[in-house]
């Protein structure tokens, strides 16, 4: 017997914020550890081994967090393009289902004995059975009613007190048939308590419920939150090497049901009842925390009073004194000043997001004034814009603020990808491109690169002074291209023939757009594409996850068999990938063109197969990249003081921040472009120079902070 798992870990969190304001609600830190965290171990105490995990809301952060897998299960991701409901993301993960599907969530908390879930489920021979627990206020979930043998006679999905006539409600935990997942379409959003669920019924398909009498919270807004923290801490709910925090806090008065990280700081005189302080968070003498949580780099001064439901955004601070009440919520970045009194939600006026040259705004009205800042800030006049067919709101918004502030040629391309437009916009020699891709707007300098962090940092800083140009029509600008996609695979497809290239690949992408460029390249360029080979990619738009035999490659592996195809070319290879030991970026024409491959994951794909096939020994012969990496609070007034102090051991690097050499290692010390933290991050060949490089340039950073200016 086969049971397919499946962790629906693509919520975003929004009753959670601004504690999820800067990650996903899969990643919400519970006792040290990441909220699905817990799911894993959950999965291996009961001998699940391995399990998809369906992602959306910055799927890259819990891919980032968990890697291939964590406590002995390993993990496969799968994106959705464009939200399609709890069940229709499940049924994009287990399509080709057999046999029992085990489905649960990724970001709540529970010690459900899975085996005996499931031996209730094949007893009775169901086509789906849905875990229930007794609840008190069931207001917030989808009511159930069972019948003595425990079938499913009424699914109520978060009805309101007149309809509350069960107190089991689902918890999200569900072992499906093939039978009910047939029900799923596939071309529309679909929810199983909305949908799947009363559709079952109606067609009379056996539904049954089983009462479990083990511990769940769906950890769902903060008073829940400090409930699981409390719960774990006291052991209600069990899990092994609990992360307890620092406990011997001198002159500090903490309960038992508060939590406060090792690396924050907890002055004497300061009161926590039933509250959380993250990660590099401060709280000052004889402030009073009750029911609070306390978000990474938060600061609460002295003296400050904050009540039940409170919550402190990484990086804000509750000024002395003041007092927080209401269930204040203050959002990221946001200093309330001393002696505030301050209720409900607090947040900045909402601007566009820019990092990395990929941008979002909080209001639809900003996309256009966004545009125009970009337009006037490198002064371009002809731009390429292209959009991922989904997108097409924002697609003609940004064509018409561009056509309204006198862009000299505006060339749409429809359709498109990252790695296709920087390729179009620089044959074409363009000042730049934007694609519009979901709820994001990536930002291409004429180099057809994403804007670095300091060109989107100069971005927002011109959007904040209202600095774009006055309107001016020009109409005539649009000019339609067409020829860009067949260029493009020409392109890549020309550039893989006349050298060897893996002849067998199995190909999976996230974007169907996206599996047919790729399927098209790579049949031209005399790859054959089989359903099952030893060599098995998994593309997206933002990535690529390649694997060989049964080595899935790690990022700075994958890059080393790209730099072996420029060897062989007897190309300088420049470390765009950050991993540390290749010449570092400049702005010379091979050194653009390898960052151009670095951001295409078609293109990075075509080196990498082709690097397999010149050489049938790579993955014996891959250097094992270690890393190590540390944040450091650090002022905003002090950055440019440390980095001016580091300049002696260190020198400056295109990307930002400053880079030092070892050997084949290198050492990262940039500055966070919106929290008050210094990074650390080094690379090297081995796992203790990494550490120990890793804490050389912390103590340095550290030394450089606390010296005084002369």
């Amino acid at each position: 017997m086969a049971i397919h798992t499946v962790i629906m870990a693509g919520g975003a969190g929004t009753r959670l914020l601004p504690l999820t304001a800067a990650c996903p609600k899969p990643l919400a830190p519970l006792c040290g550890a990441p909220l699905m965290d817990y799911t894993l171990r959950l999965l291996k105490k009961h001998g699940f081994t391995q399990a998809d995990a369906t992602l959306w809301y910055r799927p890259q952060d819990v891919e980032k967090c968990f890697g291939s897998g964590r406590h002995g299960v390993s993990l496969r991701y799968l994106v959705e393009e464009k939200p399609v409901g709890t069940a229709g993301s499940v049924l994009m993960a287990a399509s080709d289902a057999r046999d029992t599907v085990l489905v649960l969530s990724g970001d709540g908390l529970t010690d459900i004995d899975l085996q005996s879930a499931l031996a209730f489920h094949k007893q009775r021979g169901g086509a789906a059975t849905l875990v229930l627990k007794r609840v008190k206020i069931p207001l917030d979930y989808g009511v159930v009613v069972t019948n003595k043998e425990g079938r499913v006679t009424r699914f109520i999905e978060k009805p309101d007190w007149s309809r509350v006539i069960s107190s089991l409600v689902n918890t999200g935990v569900y072992f499906l048939e093939p039978e009910a997942l047939a029900l799923i379409p596939r071309d529309k959003p679909f929810d199983f308590g909305r949908e799947l669920f009363p559709l079952m019924l109606e067609k009379g398909l056996p539904l049954y419920g089983y009462e479990t009498k083990g511990y769940w919270c769906d950890v769902g807004n903060p008073e829940a939150f400090l409930q699981a923290q409390a719960d774990l801490l006291a052991g209600k709910v069990y899990f092994e090497d609990v992360d307890r925090g620092a406990r011997e806090l001198p002159g500090v008065s903490l309960s038992a049901d508060s939590y406060v990280s090792p690396e924050a700081r907890v002055e004497p005189g300061a009161v926590l009842r039933h509250s959380c302080v993250l990660s590099g968070a401060y709280v000052g003498p004889g402030a009073q925390l009750d029911g609070v949580i306390v978000c990474r780099h938060a600061r609460v001064e002295q003296g400050a009073a904050l009540h039940a439901g409170t919550v402190l955004g990484a990086g804000s601070a509750a000024g002395a004194f003041s007092t927080l009440r209401g269930q204040a919520r203050v959002w990221p970045g946001i200093r309330l000043p001393d002696d505030a009194v301050t209720e409900g939600a607090v947040r900045q006026s909402p601007l566009p997001i820019i990092q990395g040259g990929k941008a979002r705004c909080p209001q639809p009205g900003q996309w256009g004034i966004l545009t125009a800042a970009f337009l006037k800030q490198g002064q371009r006049a002809r731009l390429l814009v292209a959009h991922d067919g989904a997108s097409s709101a924002l697609y003609h918004t940004v064509l018409g603020a561009l056509a309204a502030y006198g862009a000299e040629e505006i060339m749409p391309i429809g359709r498109g990808t990252l790695g296709m437009l920087s390729y179009a916009v620089d044959a074409r020699e363009m000042d730049g491109g934007l694609l519009c891709r979901g709820n994001e707007l990536c930002l291409l300098d004429r180099h057809g690169l994403l804007l670095s962090d300091r060109e989107s940092a100069n971005l927002t800083a011109a959007v904040r002074r209202q600095e774009w140009p006055a309107p001016h029509e020009n109409p005539d600008a649009l000019r339609e291209e067409r020829g860009v996609r067949g260029e493009y695979i020409r392109a890549l497809a020309q550039g893989a023939q006349g050298q060897p290239i893996c002849r067998e690949l199995s190909l999976r992408c996230a974007e169907p757009w996206l599996d047919v460029l790729a399927r098209d390249i790579l049949n031209l360029a005399g790859c054959r594409l089989r359903e099952q080979s030893g060599v098995r990619a998994e593309l997206r738009e933002d990535g690529l996850r390649l694997a060989v035999e049964d080595q899935t490659l790690s990022q700075a592996q994958l890059w080393e068999l790209c730099a072996q195809t420029f060897k062989n070319r007897g190309e300088t290879v420049y470390d765009t990938a950050d991993i540390g030991w290749y010449a570092l970026c400049d702005s010379s024409a091979a050194c653009l063109r390898q960052r151009r491959t670095a951001q295409d994951s078609i293109a990075t794909l075509l080196l990498a197969l082709a690097s397999l096939s010149q050489m049938p020994d790579a993955l014996s012969i891959l250097k094992s990249a270690s890393h190590r990496q540390v944040d450091i609070p650090c002022d905003a007034g002090d950055k440019g003081r440390v980095l001016e102090a580091l300049l002696q051991d260190a020198a400056p690097r295109p990307q930002g921040g400053l880079a030092a050499r070892h050997g084949d290692a290198r050492a990262i010390i940039r500055p966070d472009p919106a929290l008050p933290l210094m990074h650390v991050a080094v690379s090297a060949h081995s796992a203790e120079y990494a550490q120990e490089l890793c804490d050389l340039y912390a103590g340095k950073v550290l030394r450089a902070m606390h010296s005084k200016n002369e």
